[in-house]
């Protein structure tokens, strides 16, 4: 168990191998959140983790940290609980929300999107792709960035849609958030024929 994983973390099986004392052993688990060790005080008893070995629940989504009490049932009983050496901590990083405002929601032929891009964490890039919606649509591609400028074209008569996903990741963490979608209509220009 233990390391650094995105949100939401599965924090692995831990085990603790005590040595000495006589007789078997009752074994209690504990957790604080945060990075300090359970014995340091503040920690929160787990309920049912009463074994050598505790495999915490996946779906964690904040950093916490773990530490076993042993406690030998031998006679003569030599003291009580002792914390184990050291706690194992599972550092869970965030997932990145992002949000698109698009300025210019619907757009005449051979006209630039303005879309920002924005997230709840720093250090986000975006990844987006663009589907249009038929084959008159086009001058959208695959890209990345913060804002979405890209010249759409209509070369029919009916207005037709861009759409993009739009994909955040922070750099720093490798940590990749839900994607959202961001739709533009391009219309066509009228094409007028006198008689």
């Amino acid at each position: 168990g233990g390391g650094t994983q995105c949100s939401p973390a599965n924090p692995g099986a831990m085990t603790v191998n005590p040595t000495g004392a006589t007789g078997s052993y009752t074994y209690q688990w504990y957790y604080v959140n945060g990075t300090s060790c359970p014995s340091s005080g503040g920690a929160v008893a787990i309920s049912g983790a009463t074994s050598a070995t505790y495999n915490p629940p996946a779906g964690l989504t904040t950093t916490r940290s773990y530490q076993v009490q042993v406690n030998p049932t031998g006679s003569p009983d030599c003291g009580g609980g002792t914390w184990s050496s050291n706690c194992i901590t599972v550092t869970v990083n965030p997932l990145p929300v992002a949000t698109a405002t698009n300025n210019s929601p619907s757009i005449c032929n051979n006209t630039a999107t303005n879309i920002s891009l924005s997230s709840s964490l720093g250090g986000t890039i975006f990844n987006y792709t663009a589907a249009g919606s038929n084959g008159n649509i086009g001058g959208y591609s695959n890209s990345s960035g913060s804002t979405i400028a890209q010249t759409l074209t209509n070369s029919g008569s009916s207005p037709g849609t861009v759409t993009y996903t739009i994909t955040p990741t922070v750099t720093a963490t490798g940590c990749v958030g839900s994607s959202i979608n961001v739709a533009v209509t391009v219309n066509p220009v009228p094409n007028v024929v006198a008689n």
